[in-house]
């Protein structure tokens, strides 16, 4: 079958019956099979097309294989760099956050300083509820449930022991503890 649209195929018929009688010395031809043969030009066709098509394919693979492979380098250099800008706001975050605790447990503790000395100097304390108490008891008023809290003074026990050292109580411990933190 020919036609204008198709690829040209060149015809190279092979005849084993020719072959055969050539081979075996038959100089007047293979006969009637002799005419007989297989056409290989289309074969051979294919095969050039198939090579051709499986180095462009790989060529292709190659080319597009290296052009991925650099994107994702490109894509992993920007990723790491928002990462690091990202690492590095919420350093800034946390340091200011670091920083705000820091200026308020100063600010408190110079509050409870600035309350001791003013208690000090009033000669009278307050308890936790801020109700001052002139004997320097104190009153377990508006104290949470489960806490309790010892503050013994001199005079309310008695004047044998007027030297003795007053118990203070886990929130004046926790205070003093507070204000001995250096690190801030």
């Amino acid at each position: 079958m020919k036609s204008k649209f198709f690829f040209p195929v060149p015809h190279i018929p092979i005849r084993p019956a020719a072959l055969i009688a050539t081979a075996s010395g038959n100089n007047g031809g293979a006969g009637a099979l002799g005419n007989y043969g297989l056409n290989v030009g289309p074969m051979v066709i294919s095969w050039l097309f198939r090579f051709v098509n499986g180095r462009l394919e790989l060529f292709m693979g190659k080319a597009l294989a290296a052009a991925h492979k650099a994107q994702n380098k490109v894509n992993r250099k920007q990723r790491k760099a928002e990462q690091k800008e990202q690492e590095k706001k919420d350093a800034a975050v946390a340091k200011e956050e670091r920083k705000a605790a820091r200026k308020a447990r100063r600010a408190e503790r110079a509050e409870r300083e600035s309350r001791k000395k003013a208690e000090e100097a009033s000669g009278t304390s307050k308890d936790d509820s801020g109700v001052e108490n002139a004997t320097g008891e104190q009153t377990d008023t508006d104290l949470p449930s489960g806490s309790t809290k010892f503050n013994v003074n001199a005079s309310a026990v008695g004047s044998e022991k007027e030297d003795a050292p007053s118990i203070t109580s886990k929130q004046t411990v926790a205070e003093d503890i507070g204000a001995m933190d250096e690190l801030d």
